[in-house]
């Protein structure tokens, strides 16, 4: 009796030892048993993985949520344009392509334009001779005389270095010039085959009727022409071998006025003796160009010879 009553008493107390317990009805267990644990939020870069389902909490505990998916990679940039090339106004450099987007597309490829090729310089022209076309051997008309009655002569001043082999050349003489032309042309000889000109020297050619006039016949004309008989309105062309080496005058005459050429302080084709300055040592060898005496010719009285035969100081 003593062993039932003890008994009692321990089973007594070891059931107030425990703590009270709340009754939960059967089907909210089950609702709390079916929920399980919380699932984990998901990977918020792009394309992230979402996260991983809550494990069944056991008894009613609840289990952590899964572990958030990986961001997603973002895709490549395109690759820059090719600059184009850097030849004269070359061609404008080819735009980048468009980067990829964040799912990891491919960038576009850039343009390659090819630069335009610069242009080649032009050559620099050569600078032709002074005075002269480039072809003249140094032969000049150093004076024209235009006197009284038939004093009428050219002189011939070689300039060059070299002599000259005046047989070789001949004199036009373009006849009574007008706004339309010579009415004809006369061919004068300058001098017999294979006569040299020394250079610095002369060779004076007179109107055939000029050696009556006894200045003029004292050694100072070389040769003599009947169609050398100029009065003012007559132009020449002196020519060595074909080829133009120095002219007087226009043809056709556009600056002619009044039978003659120039106006210009005075300094005129007709009845004067015009000297060449001797700072004129290559011929005009075109008749077609104004023609102003007073630009490369000295005036005298038309009957002055006294320089006839030599030029600029040299010795005929």
């Amino acid at each position: 009796m003593r062993r039932a009553l003890y008994l009692g008493a321990a089973l007594s107390a070891f059931a107030c030892s425990f703590p009270e317990r709340t009754f939960i009805p059967a089907d909210e267990f089950d609702k709390m048993k079916a929920a399980g644990g919380t699932s984990g939020s998901g990977g918020s870069a792009a394309s992230g993985g979402n996260g991983a389902t809550g494990a069944m909490g056991g008894n009613g505990g609840i289990t952590s949520g899964g572990t958030s998916g990986t961001a997603g990679v973002g895709g490549e940039g395109g690759v820059a344009g090719t600059t184009g090339g850097t030849a004269g106004n070359g061609g404008s450099s080819g735009e980048g392509g468009t980067g990829g987007v964040t799912t990891g597309g491919t960038g576009g490829s850039a343009g390659n334009p090819t630069g335009g090729m610069g242009g080649t310089a032009g050559a620099t022209a050569g600078t032709g001779g002074t005075g002269g076309s480039g072809t003249t051997n140094g032969l000049i008309i150093s004076e024209y005389v235009e006197g009284s009655g038939n004093t009428k002569a050219l002189e011939l001043f070689n300039s060059s270095s070299s002599a000259i082999d005046i047989g070789d050349c001949m004199l036009v003489r373009h006849v009574n010039v007008t706004m339309a032309g010579a009415t004809s042309l006369d061919n004068i000889v300058v001098a017999t085959s294979g006569t040299m000109l020394p250079p610095g020297t002369t060779w004076t050619i007179c109107y055939s009727q000029t050696m009556n006039n006894l200045t003029l016949a004292t050694g100072k004309c070389k040769t003599t022409s009947s169609s050398l008989q100029h009065n003012g309105d007559d132009a020449y062309v002196l020519s060595c071998g074909g080829i133009v080496q120095d002219t007087f005058g226009e043809d056709p005459a556009q600056t002619l006025t009044g039978g003659h050429w120039g106006e210009t302080v005075g300094v005129s084709s007709e009845d004067q003796t015009l000297r060449r300055k001797c700072s004129v040592s290559q011929g005009d060898t075109s008749l077609l160009d104004v023609f102003d005496p007073a630009t490369e010719y000295e005036k005298f009285s038309k009957d002055d010879v006294s320089d006839l035969g030599t030029h600029c100081g040299s010795a005929n």
